[in-house]
């Protein structure tokens, strides 16, 4: 069988949203994923990657994303929340509600991520 690029980038792009939705989950007292089958499937890729190459990946997610929820940290960890992933397009969306607030992630075909957080001014004024 010959290499397919597409495969790799796919491959890359899945194992990377598993571990960004490994990370903000941990962050929170409990998530409720609402389409198991895609956390399911994520997980199988990440199962898939070599121990080195895991903990290198999440060395880096990890060193990045507390520079993003750190301020939130405290507030975050009695929360729960409802997690949604799905596909749009080319990119995998990860969205983290807790009834007010809302903290997205995306992940591109690359594997390069972007994470935003929208919350209210009581959450802000608490953190």
């Amino acid at each position: 069988m010959a290499y397919r690029f597409m495969e790799k980038k796919k491959s890359t792009q899945e194992e990377t949203t598993y571990i960004v939705y490994m990370i903000i989950s941990s962050y929170f007292n409990k998530v409720i994923c609402r389409n198991a089958y895609m956390e399911k499937r994520l997980y199988l890729r990440y199962t898939e990657m070599k121990r080195s190459t895991q903990e290198n990946k999440e060395s880096k997610v990890i060193a990045h994303l507390e520079k993003i929820l750190a301020r939130y940290e405290n507030v975050l960890a009695k929360m729960n929340c409802e997690a949604i992933i799905r596909s749009v397009q080319d990119i995998y969306v990860l969205d983290f509600y807790t009834g007010f607030e809302r903290i997205r992630a995306e992940v591109d075909p690359r594997g390069y991520y972007k994470v935003t957080v929208k919350c209210n001014e009581t959450f802000n004024a608490v953190s």
